[in-house]
């Protein structure tokens, strides 16, 4: 049967990988490194202009947040402030796009480029975290089983654009891209580098909320 949150927990584990490896490259570049490949980082900008918002935050805001709405009323306040940041992911990284084009045109650009980066990579692990430490576990203990009947259901619905097998194919090749021209060893697709970025996700929840 689908399971509609170990989706939602395998896409962070995809975002984490080319957020980490997006963030190997802006401290290089600001340590003096060569510089990262263009086609890298344009197809990692790519990858996280558009994933997340065109798939991966309309199933959260859709199916596990409006059921936690009605189930959580306790969480709005949270569940308010993630779907604010949905929001505003696009602009965010619409900002590196912006501070990379301009690096592109002038070195001497390089610090607000890596300080976008910066920015952003910490707002999206400020924000997967309180998903997974949070969202995550109340919607286990909140939502019945024909919550999770309705939701894991609409997860299998390849007639809903959401979840269509060819659209995601296209960022699932993306996402190949990215690893086969990410340098060593920062990794990104390979079975040891999800599980790497796995853990780099919760070694970063645990430095947040102290054990998450």
């Amino acid at each position: 049967m689908t399971d509609a949150i170990g989706i939602i927990e395998r896409e962070h584990t995809a975002l984490v990988g080319v957020v980490d490896c997006l963030n190997h490259l802006a401290k290089d570049m600001a340590q003096g490194g060569a510089g990262a490949d263009n086609d890298l980082l344009d197809a990692i900008l790519e990858y996280i202009e558009n994933f997340p918002d065109r798939f991966h935050h309309p199933k959260e805001d859709e199916y596990l947040f409006k059921a936690l709405y009605e189930r959580a009323p306790e969480a709005r306040p949270t569940l308010d402030a993630l779907k604010a940041e949905h929001a505003t992911c696009g602009e965010r990284i619409a900002a590196v796009r912006r501070t990379l084009e301009a690096f592109r045109r002038d070195p001497e650009a390089k610090e607000q480029f890596t300080e976008a980066v910066r920015d952003y990579v910490d707002f999206q692990y400020r924000h997967m975290a309180l998903e997974e430490t949070e969202i995550m576990p109340l919607a286990r203990k909140a939502l019945s089983d024909e919550d999770w009947r309705r939701i894991n259901a609409a997860f299998s619905d390849n007639t809903d654009p959401l979840f269509d097998k060819n659209a995601s194919a296209k960022y699932r090749t993306l996402h190949s891209r990215i690893a086969g021209l990410a340098p060593p060893p920062i990794g990104v697709g390979a079975q040891d580098a999800h599980a790497k970025a796995r853990a780099g996700l919760y070694k970063r929840l645990k430095a947040m909320f102290g054990g998450g």
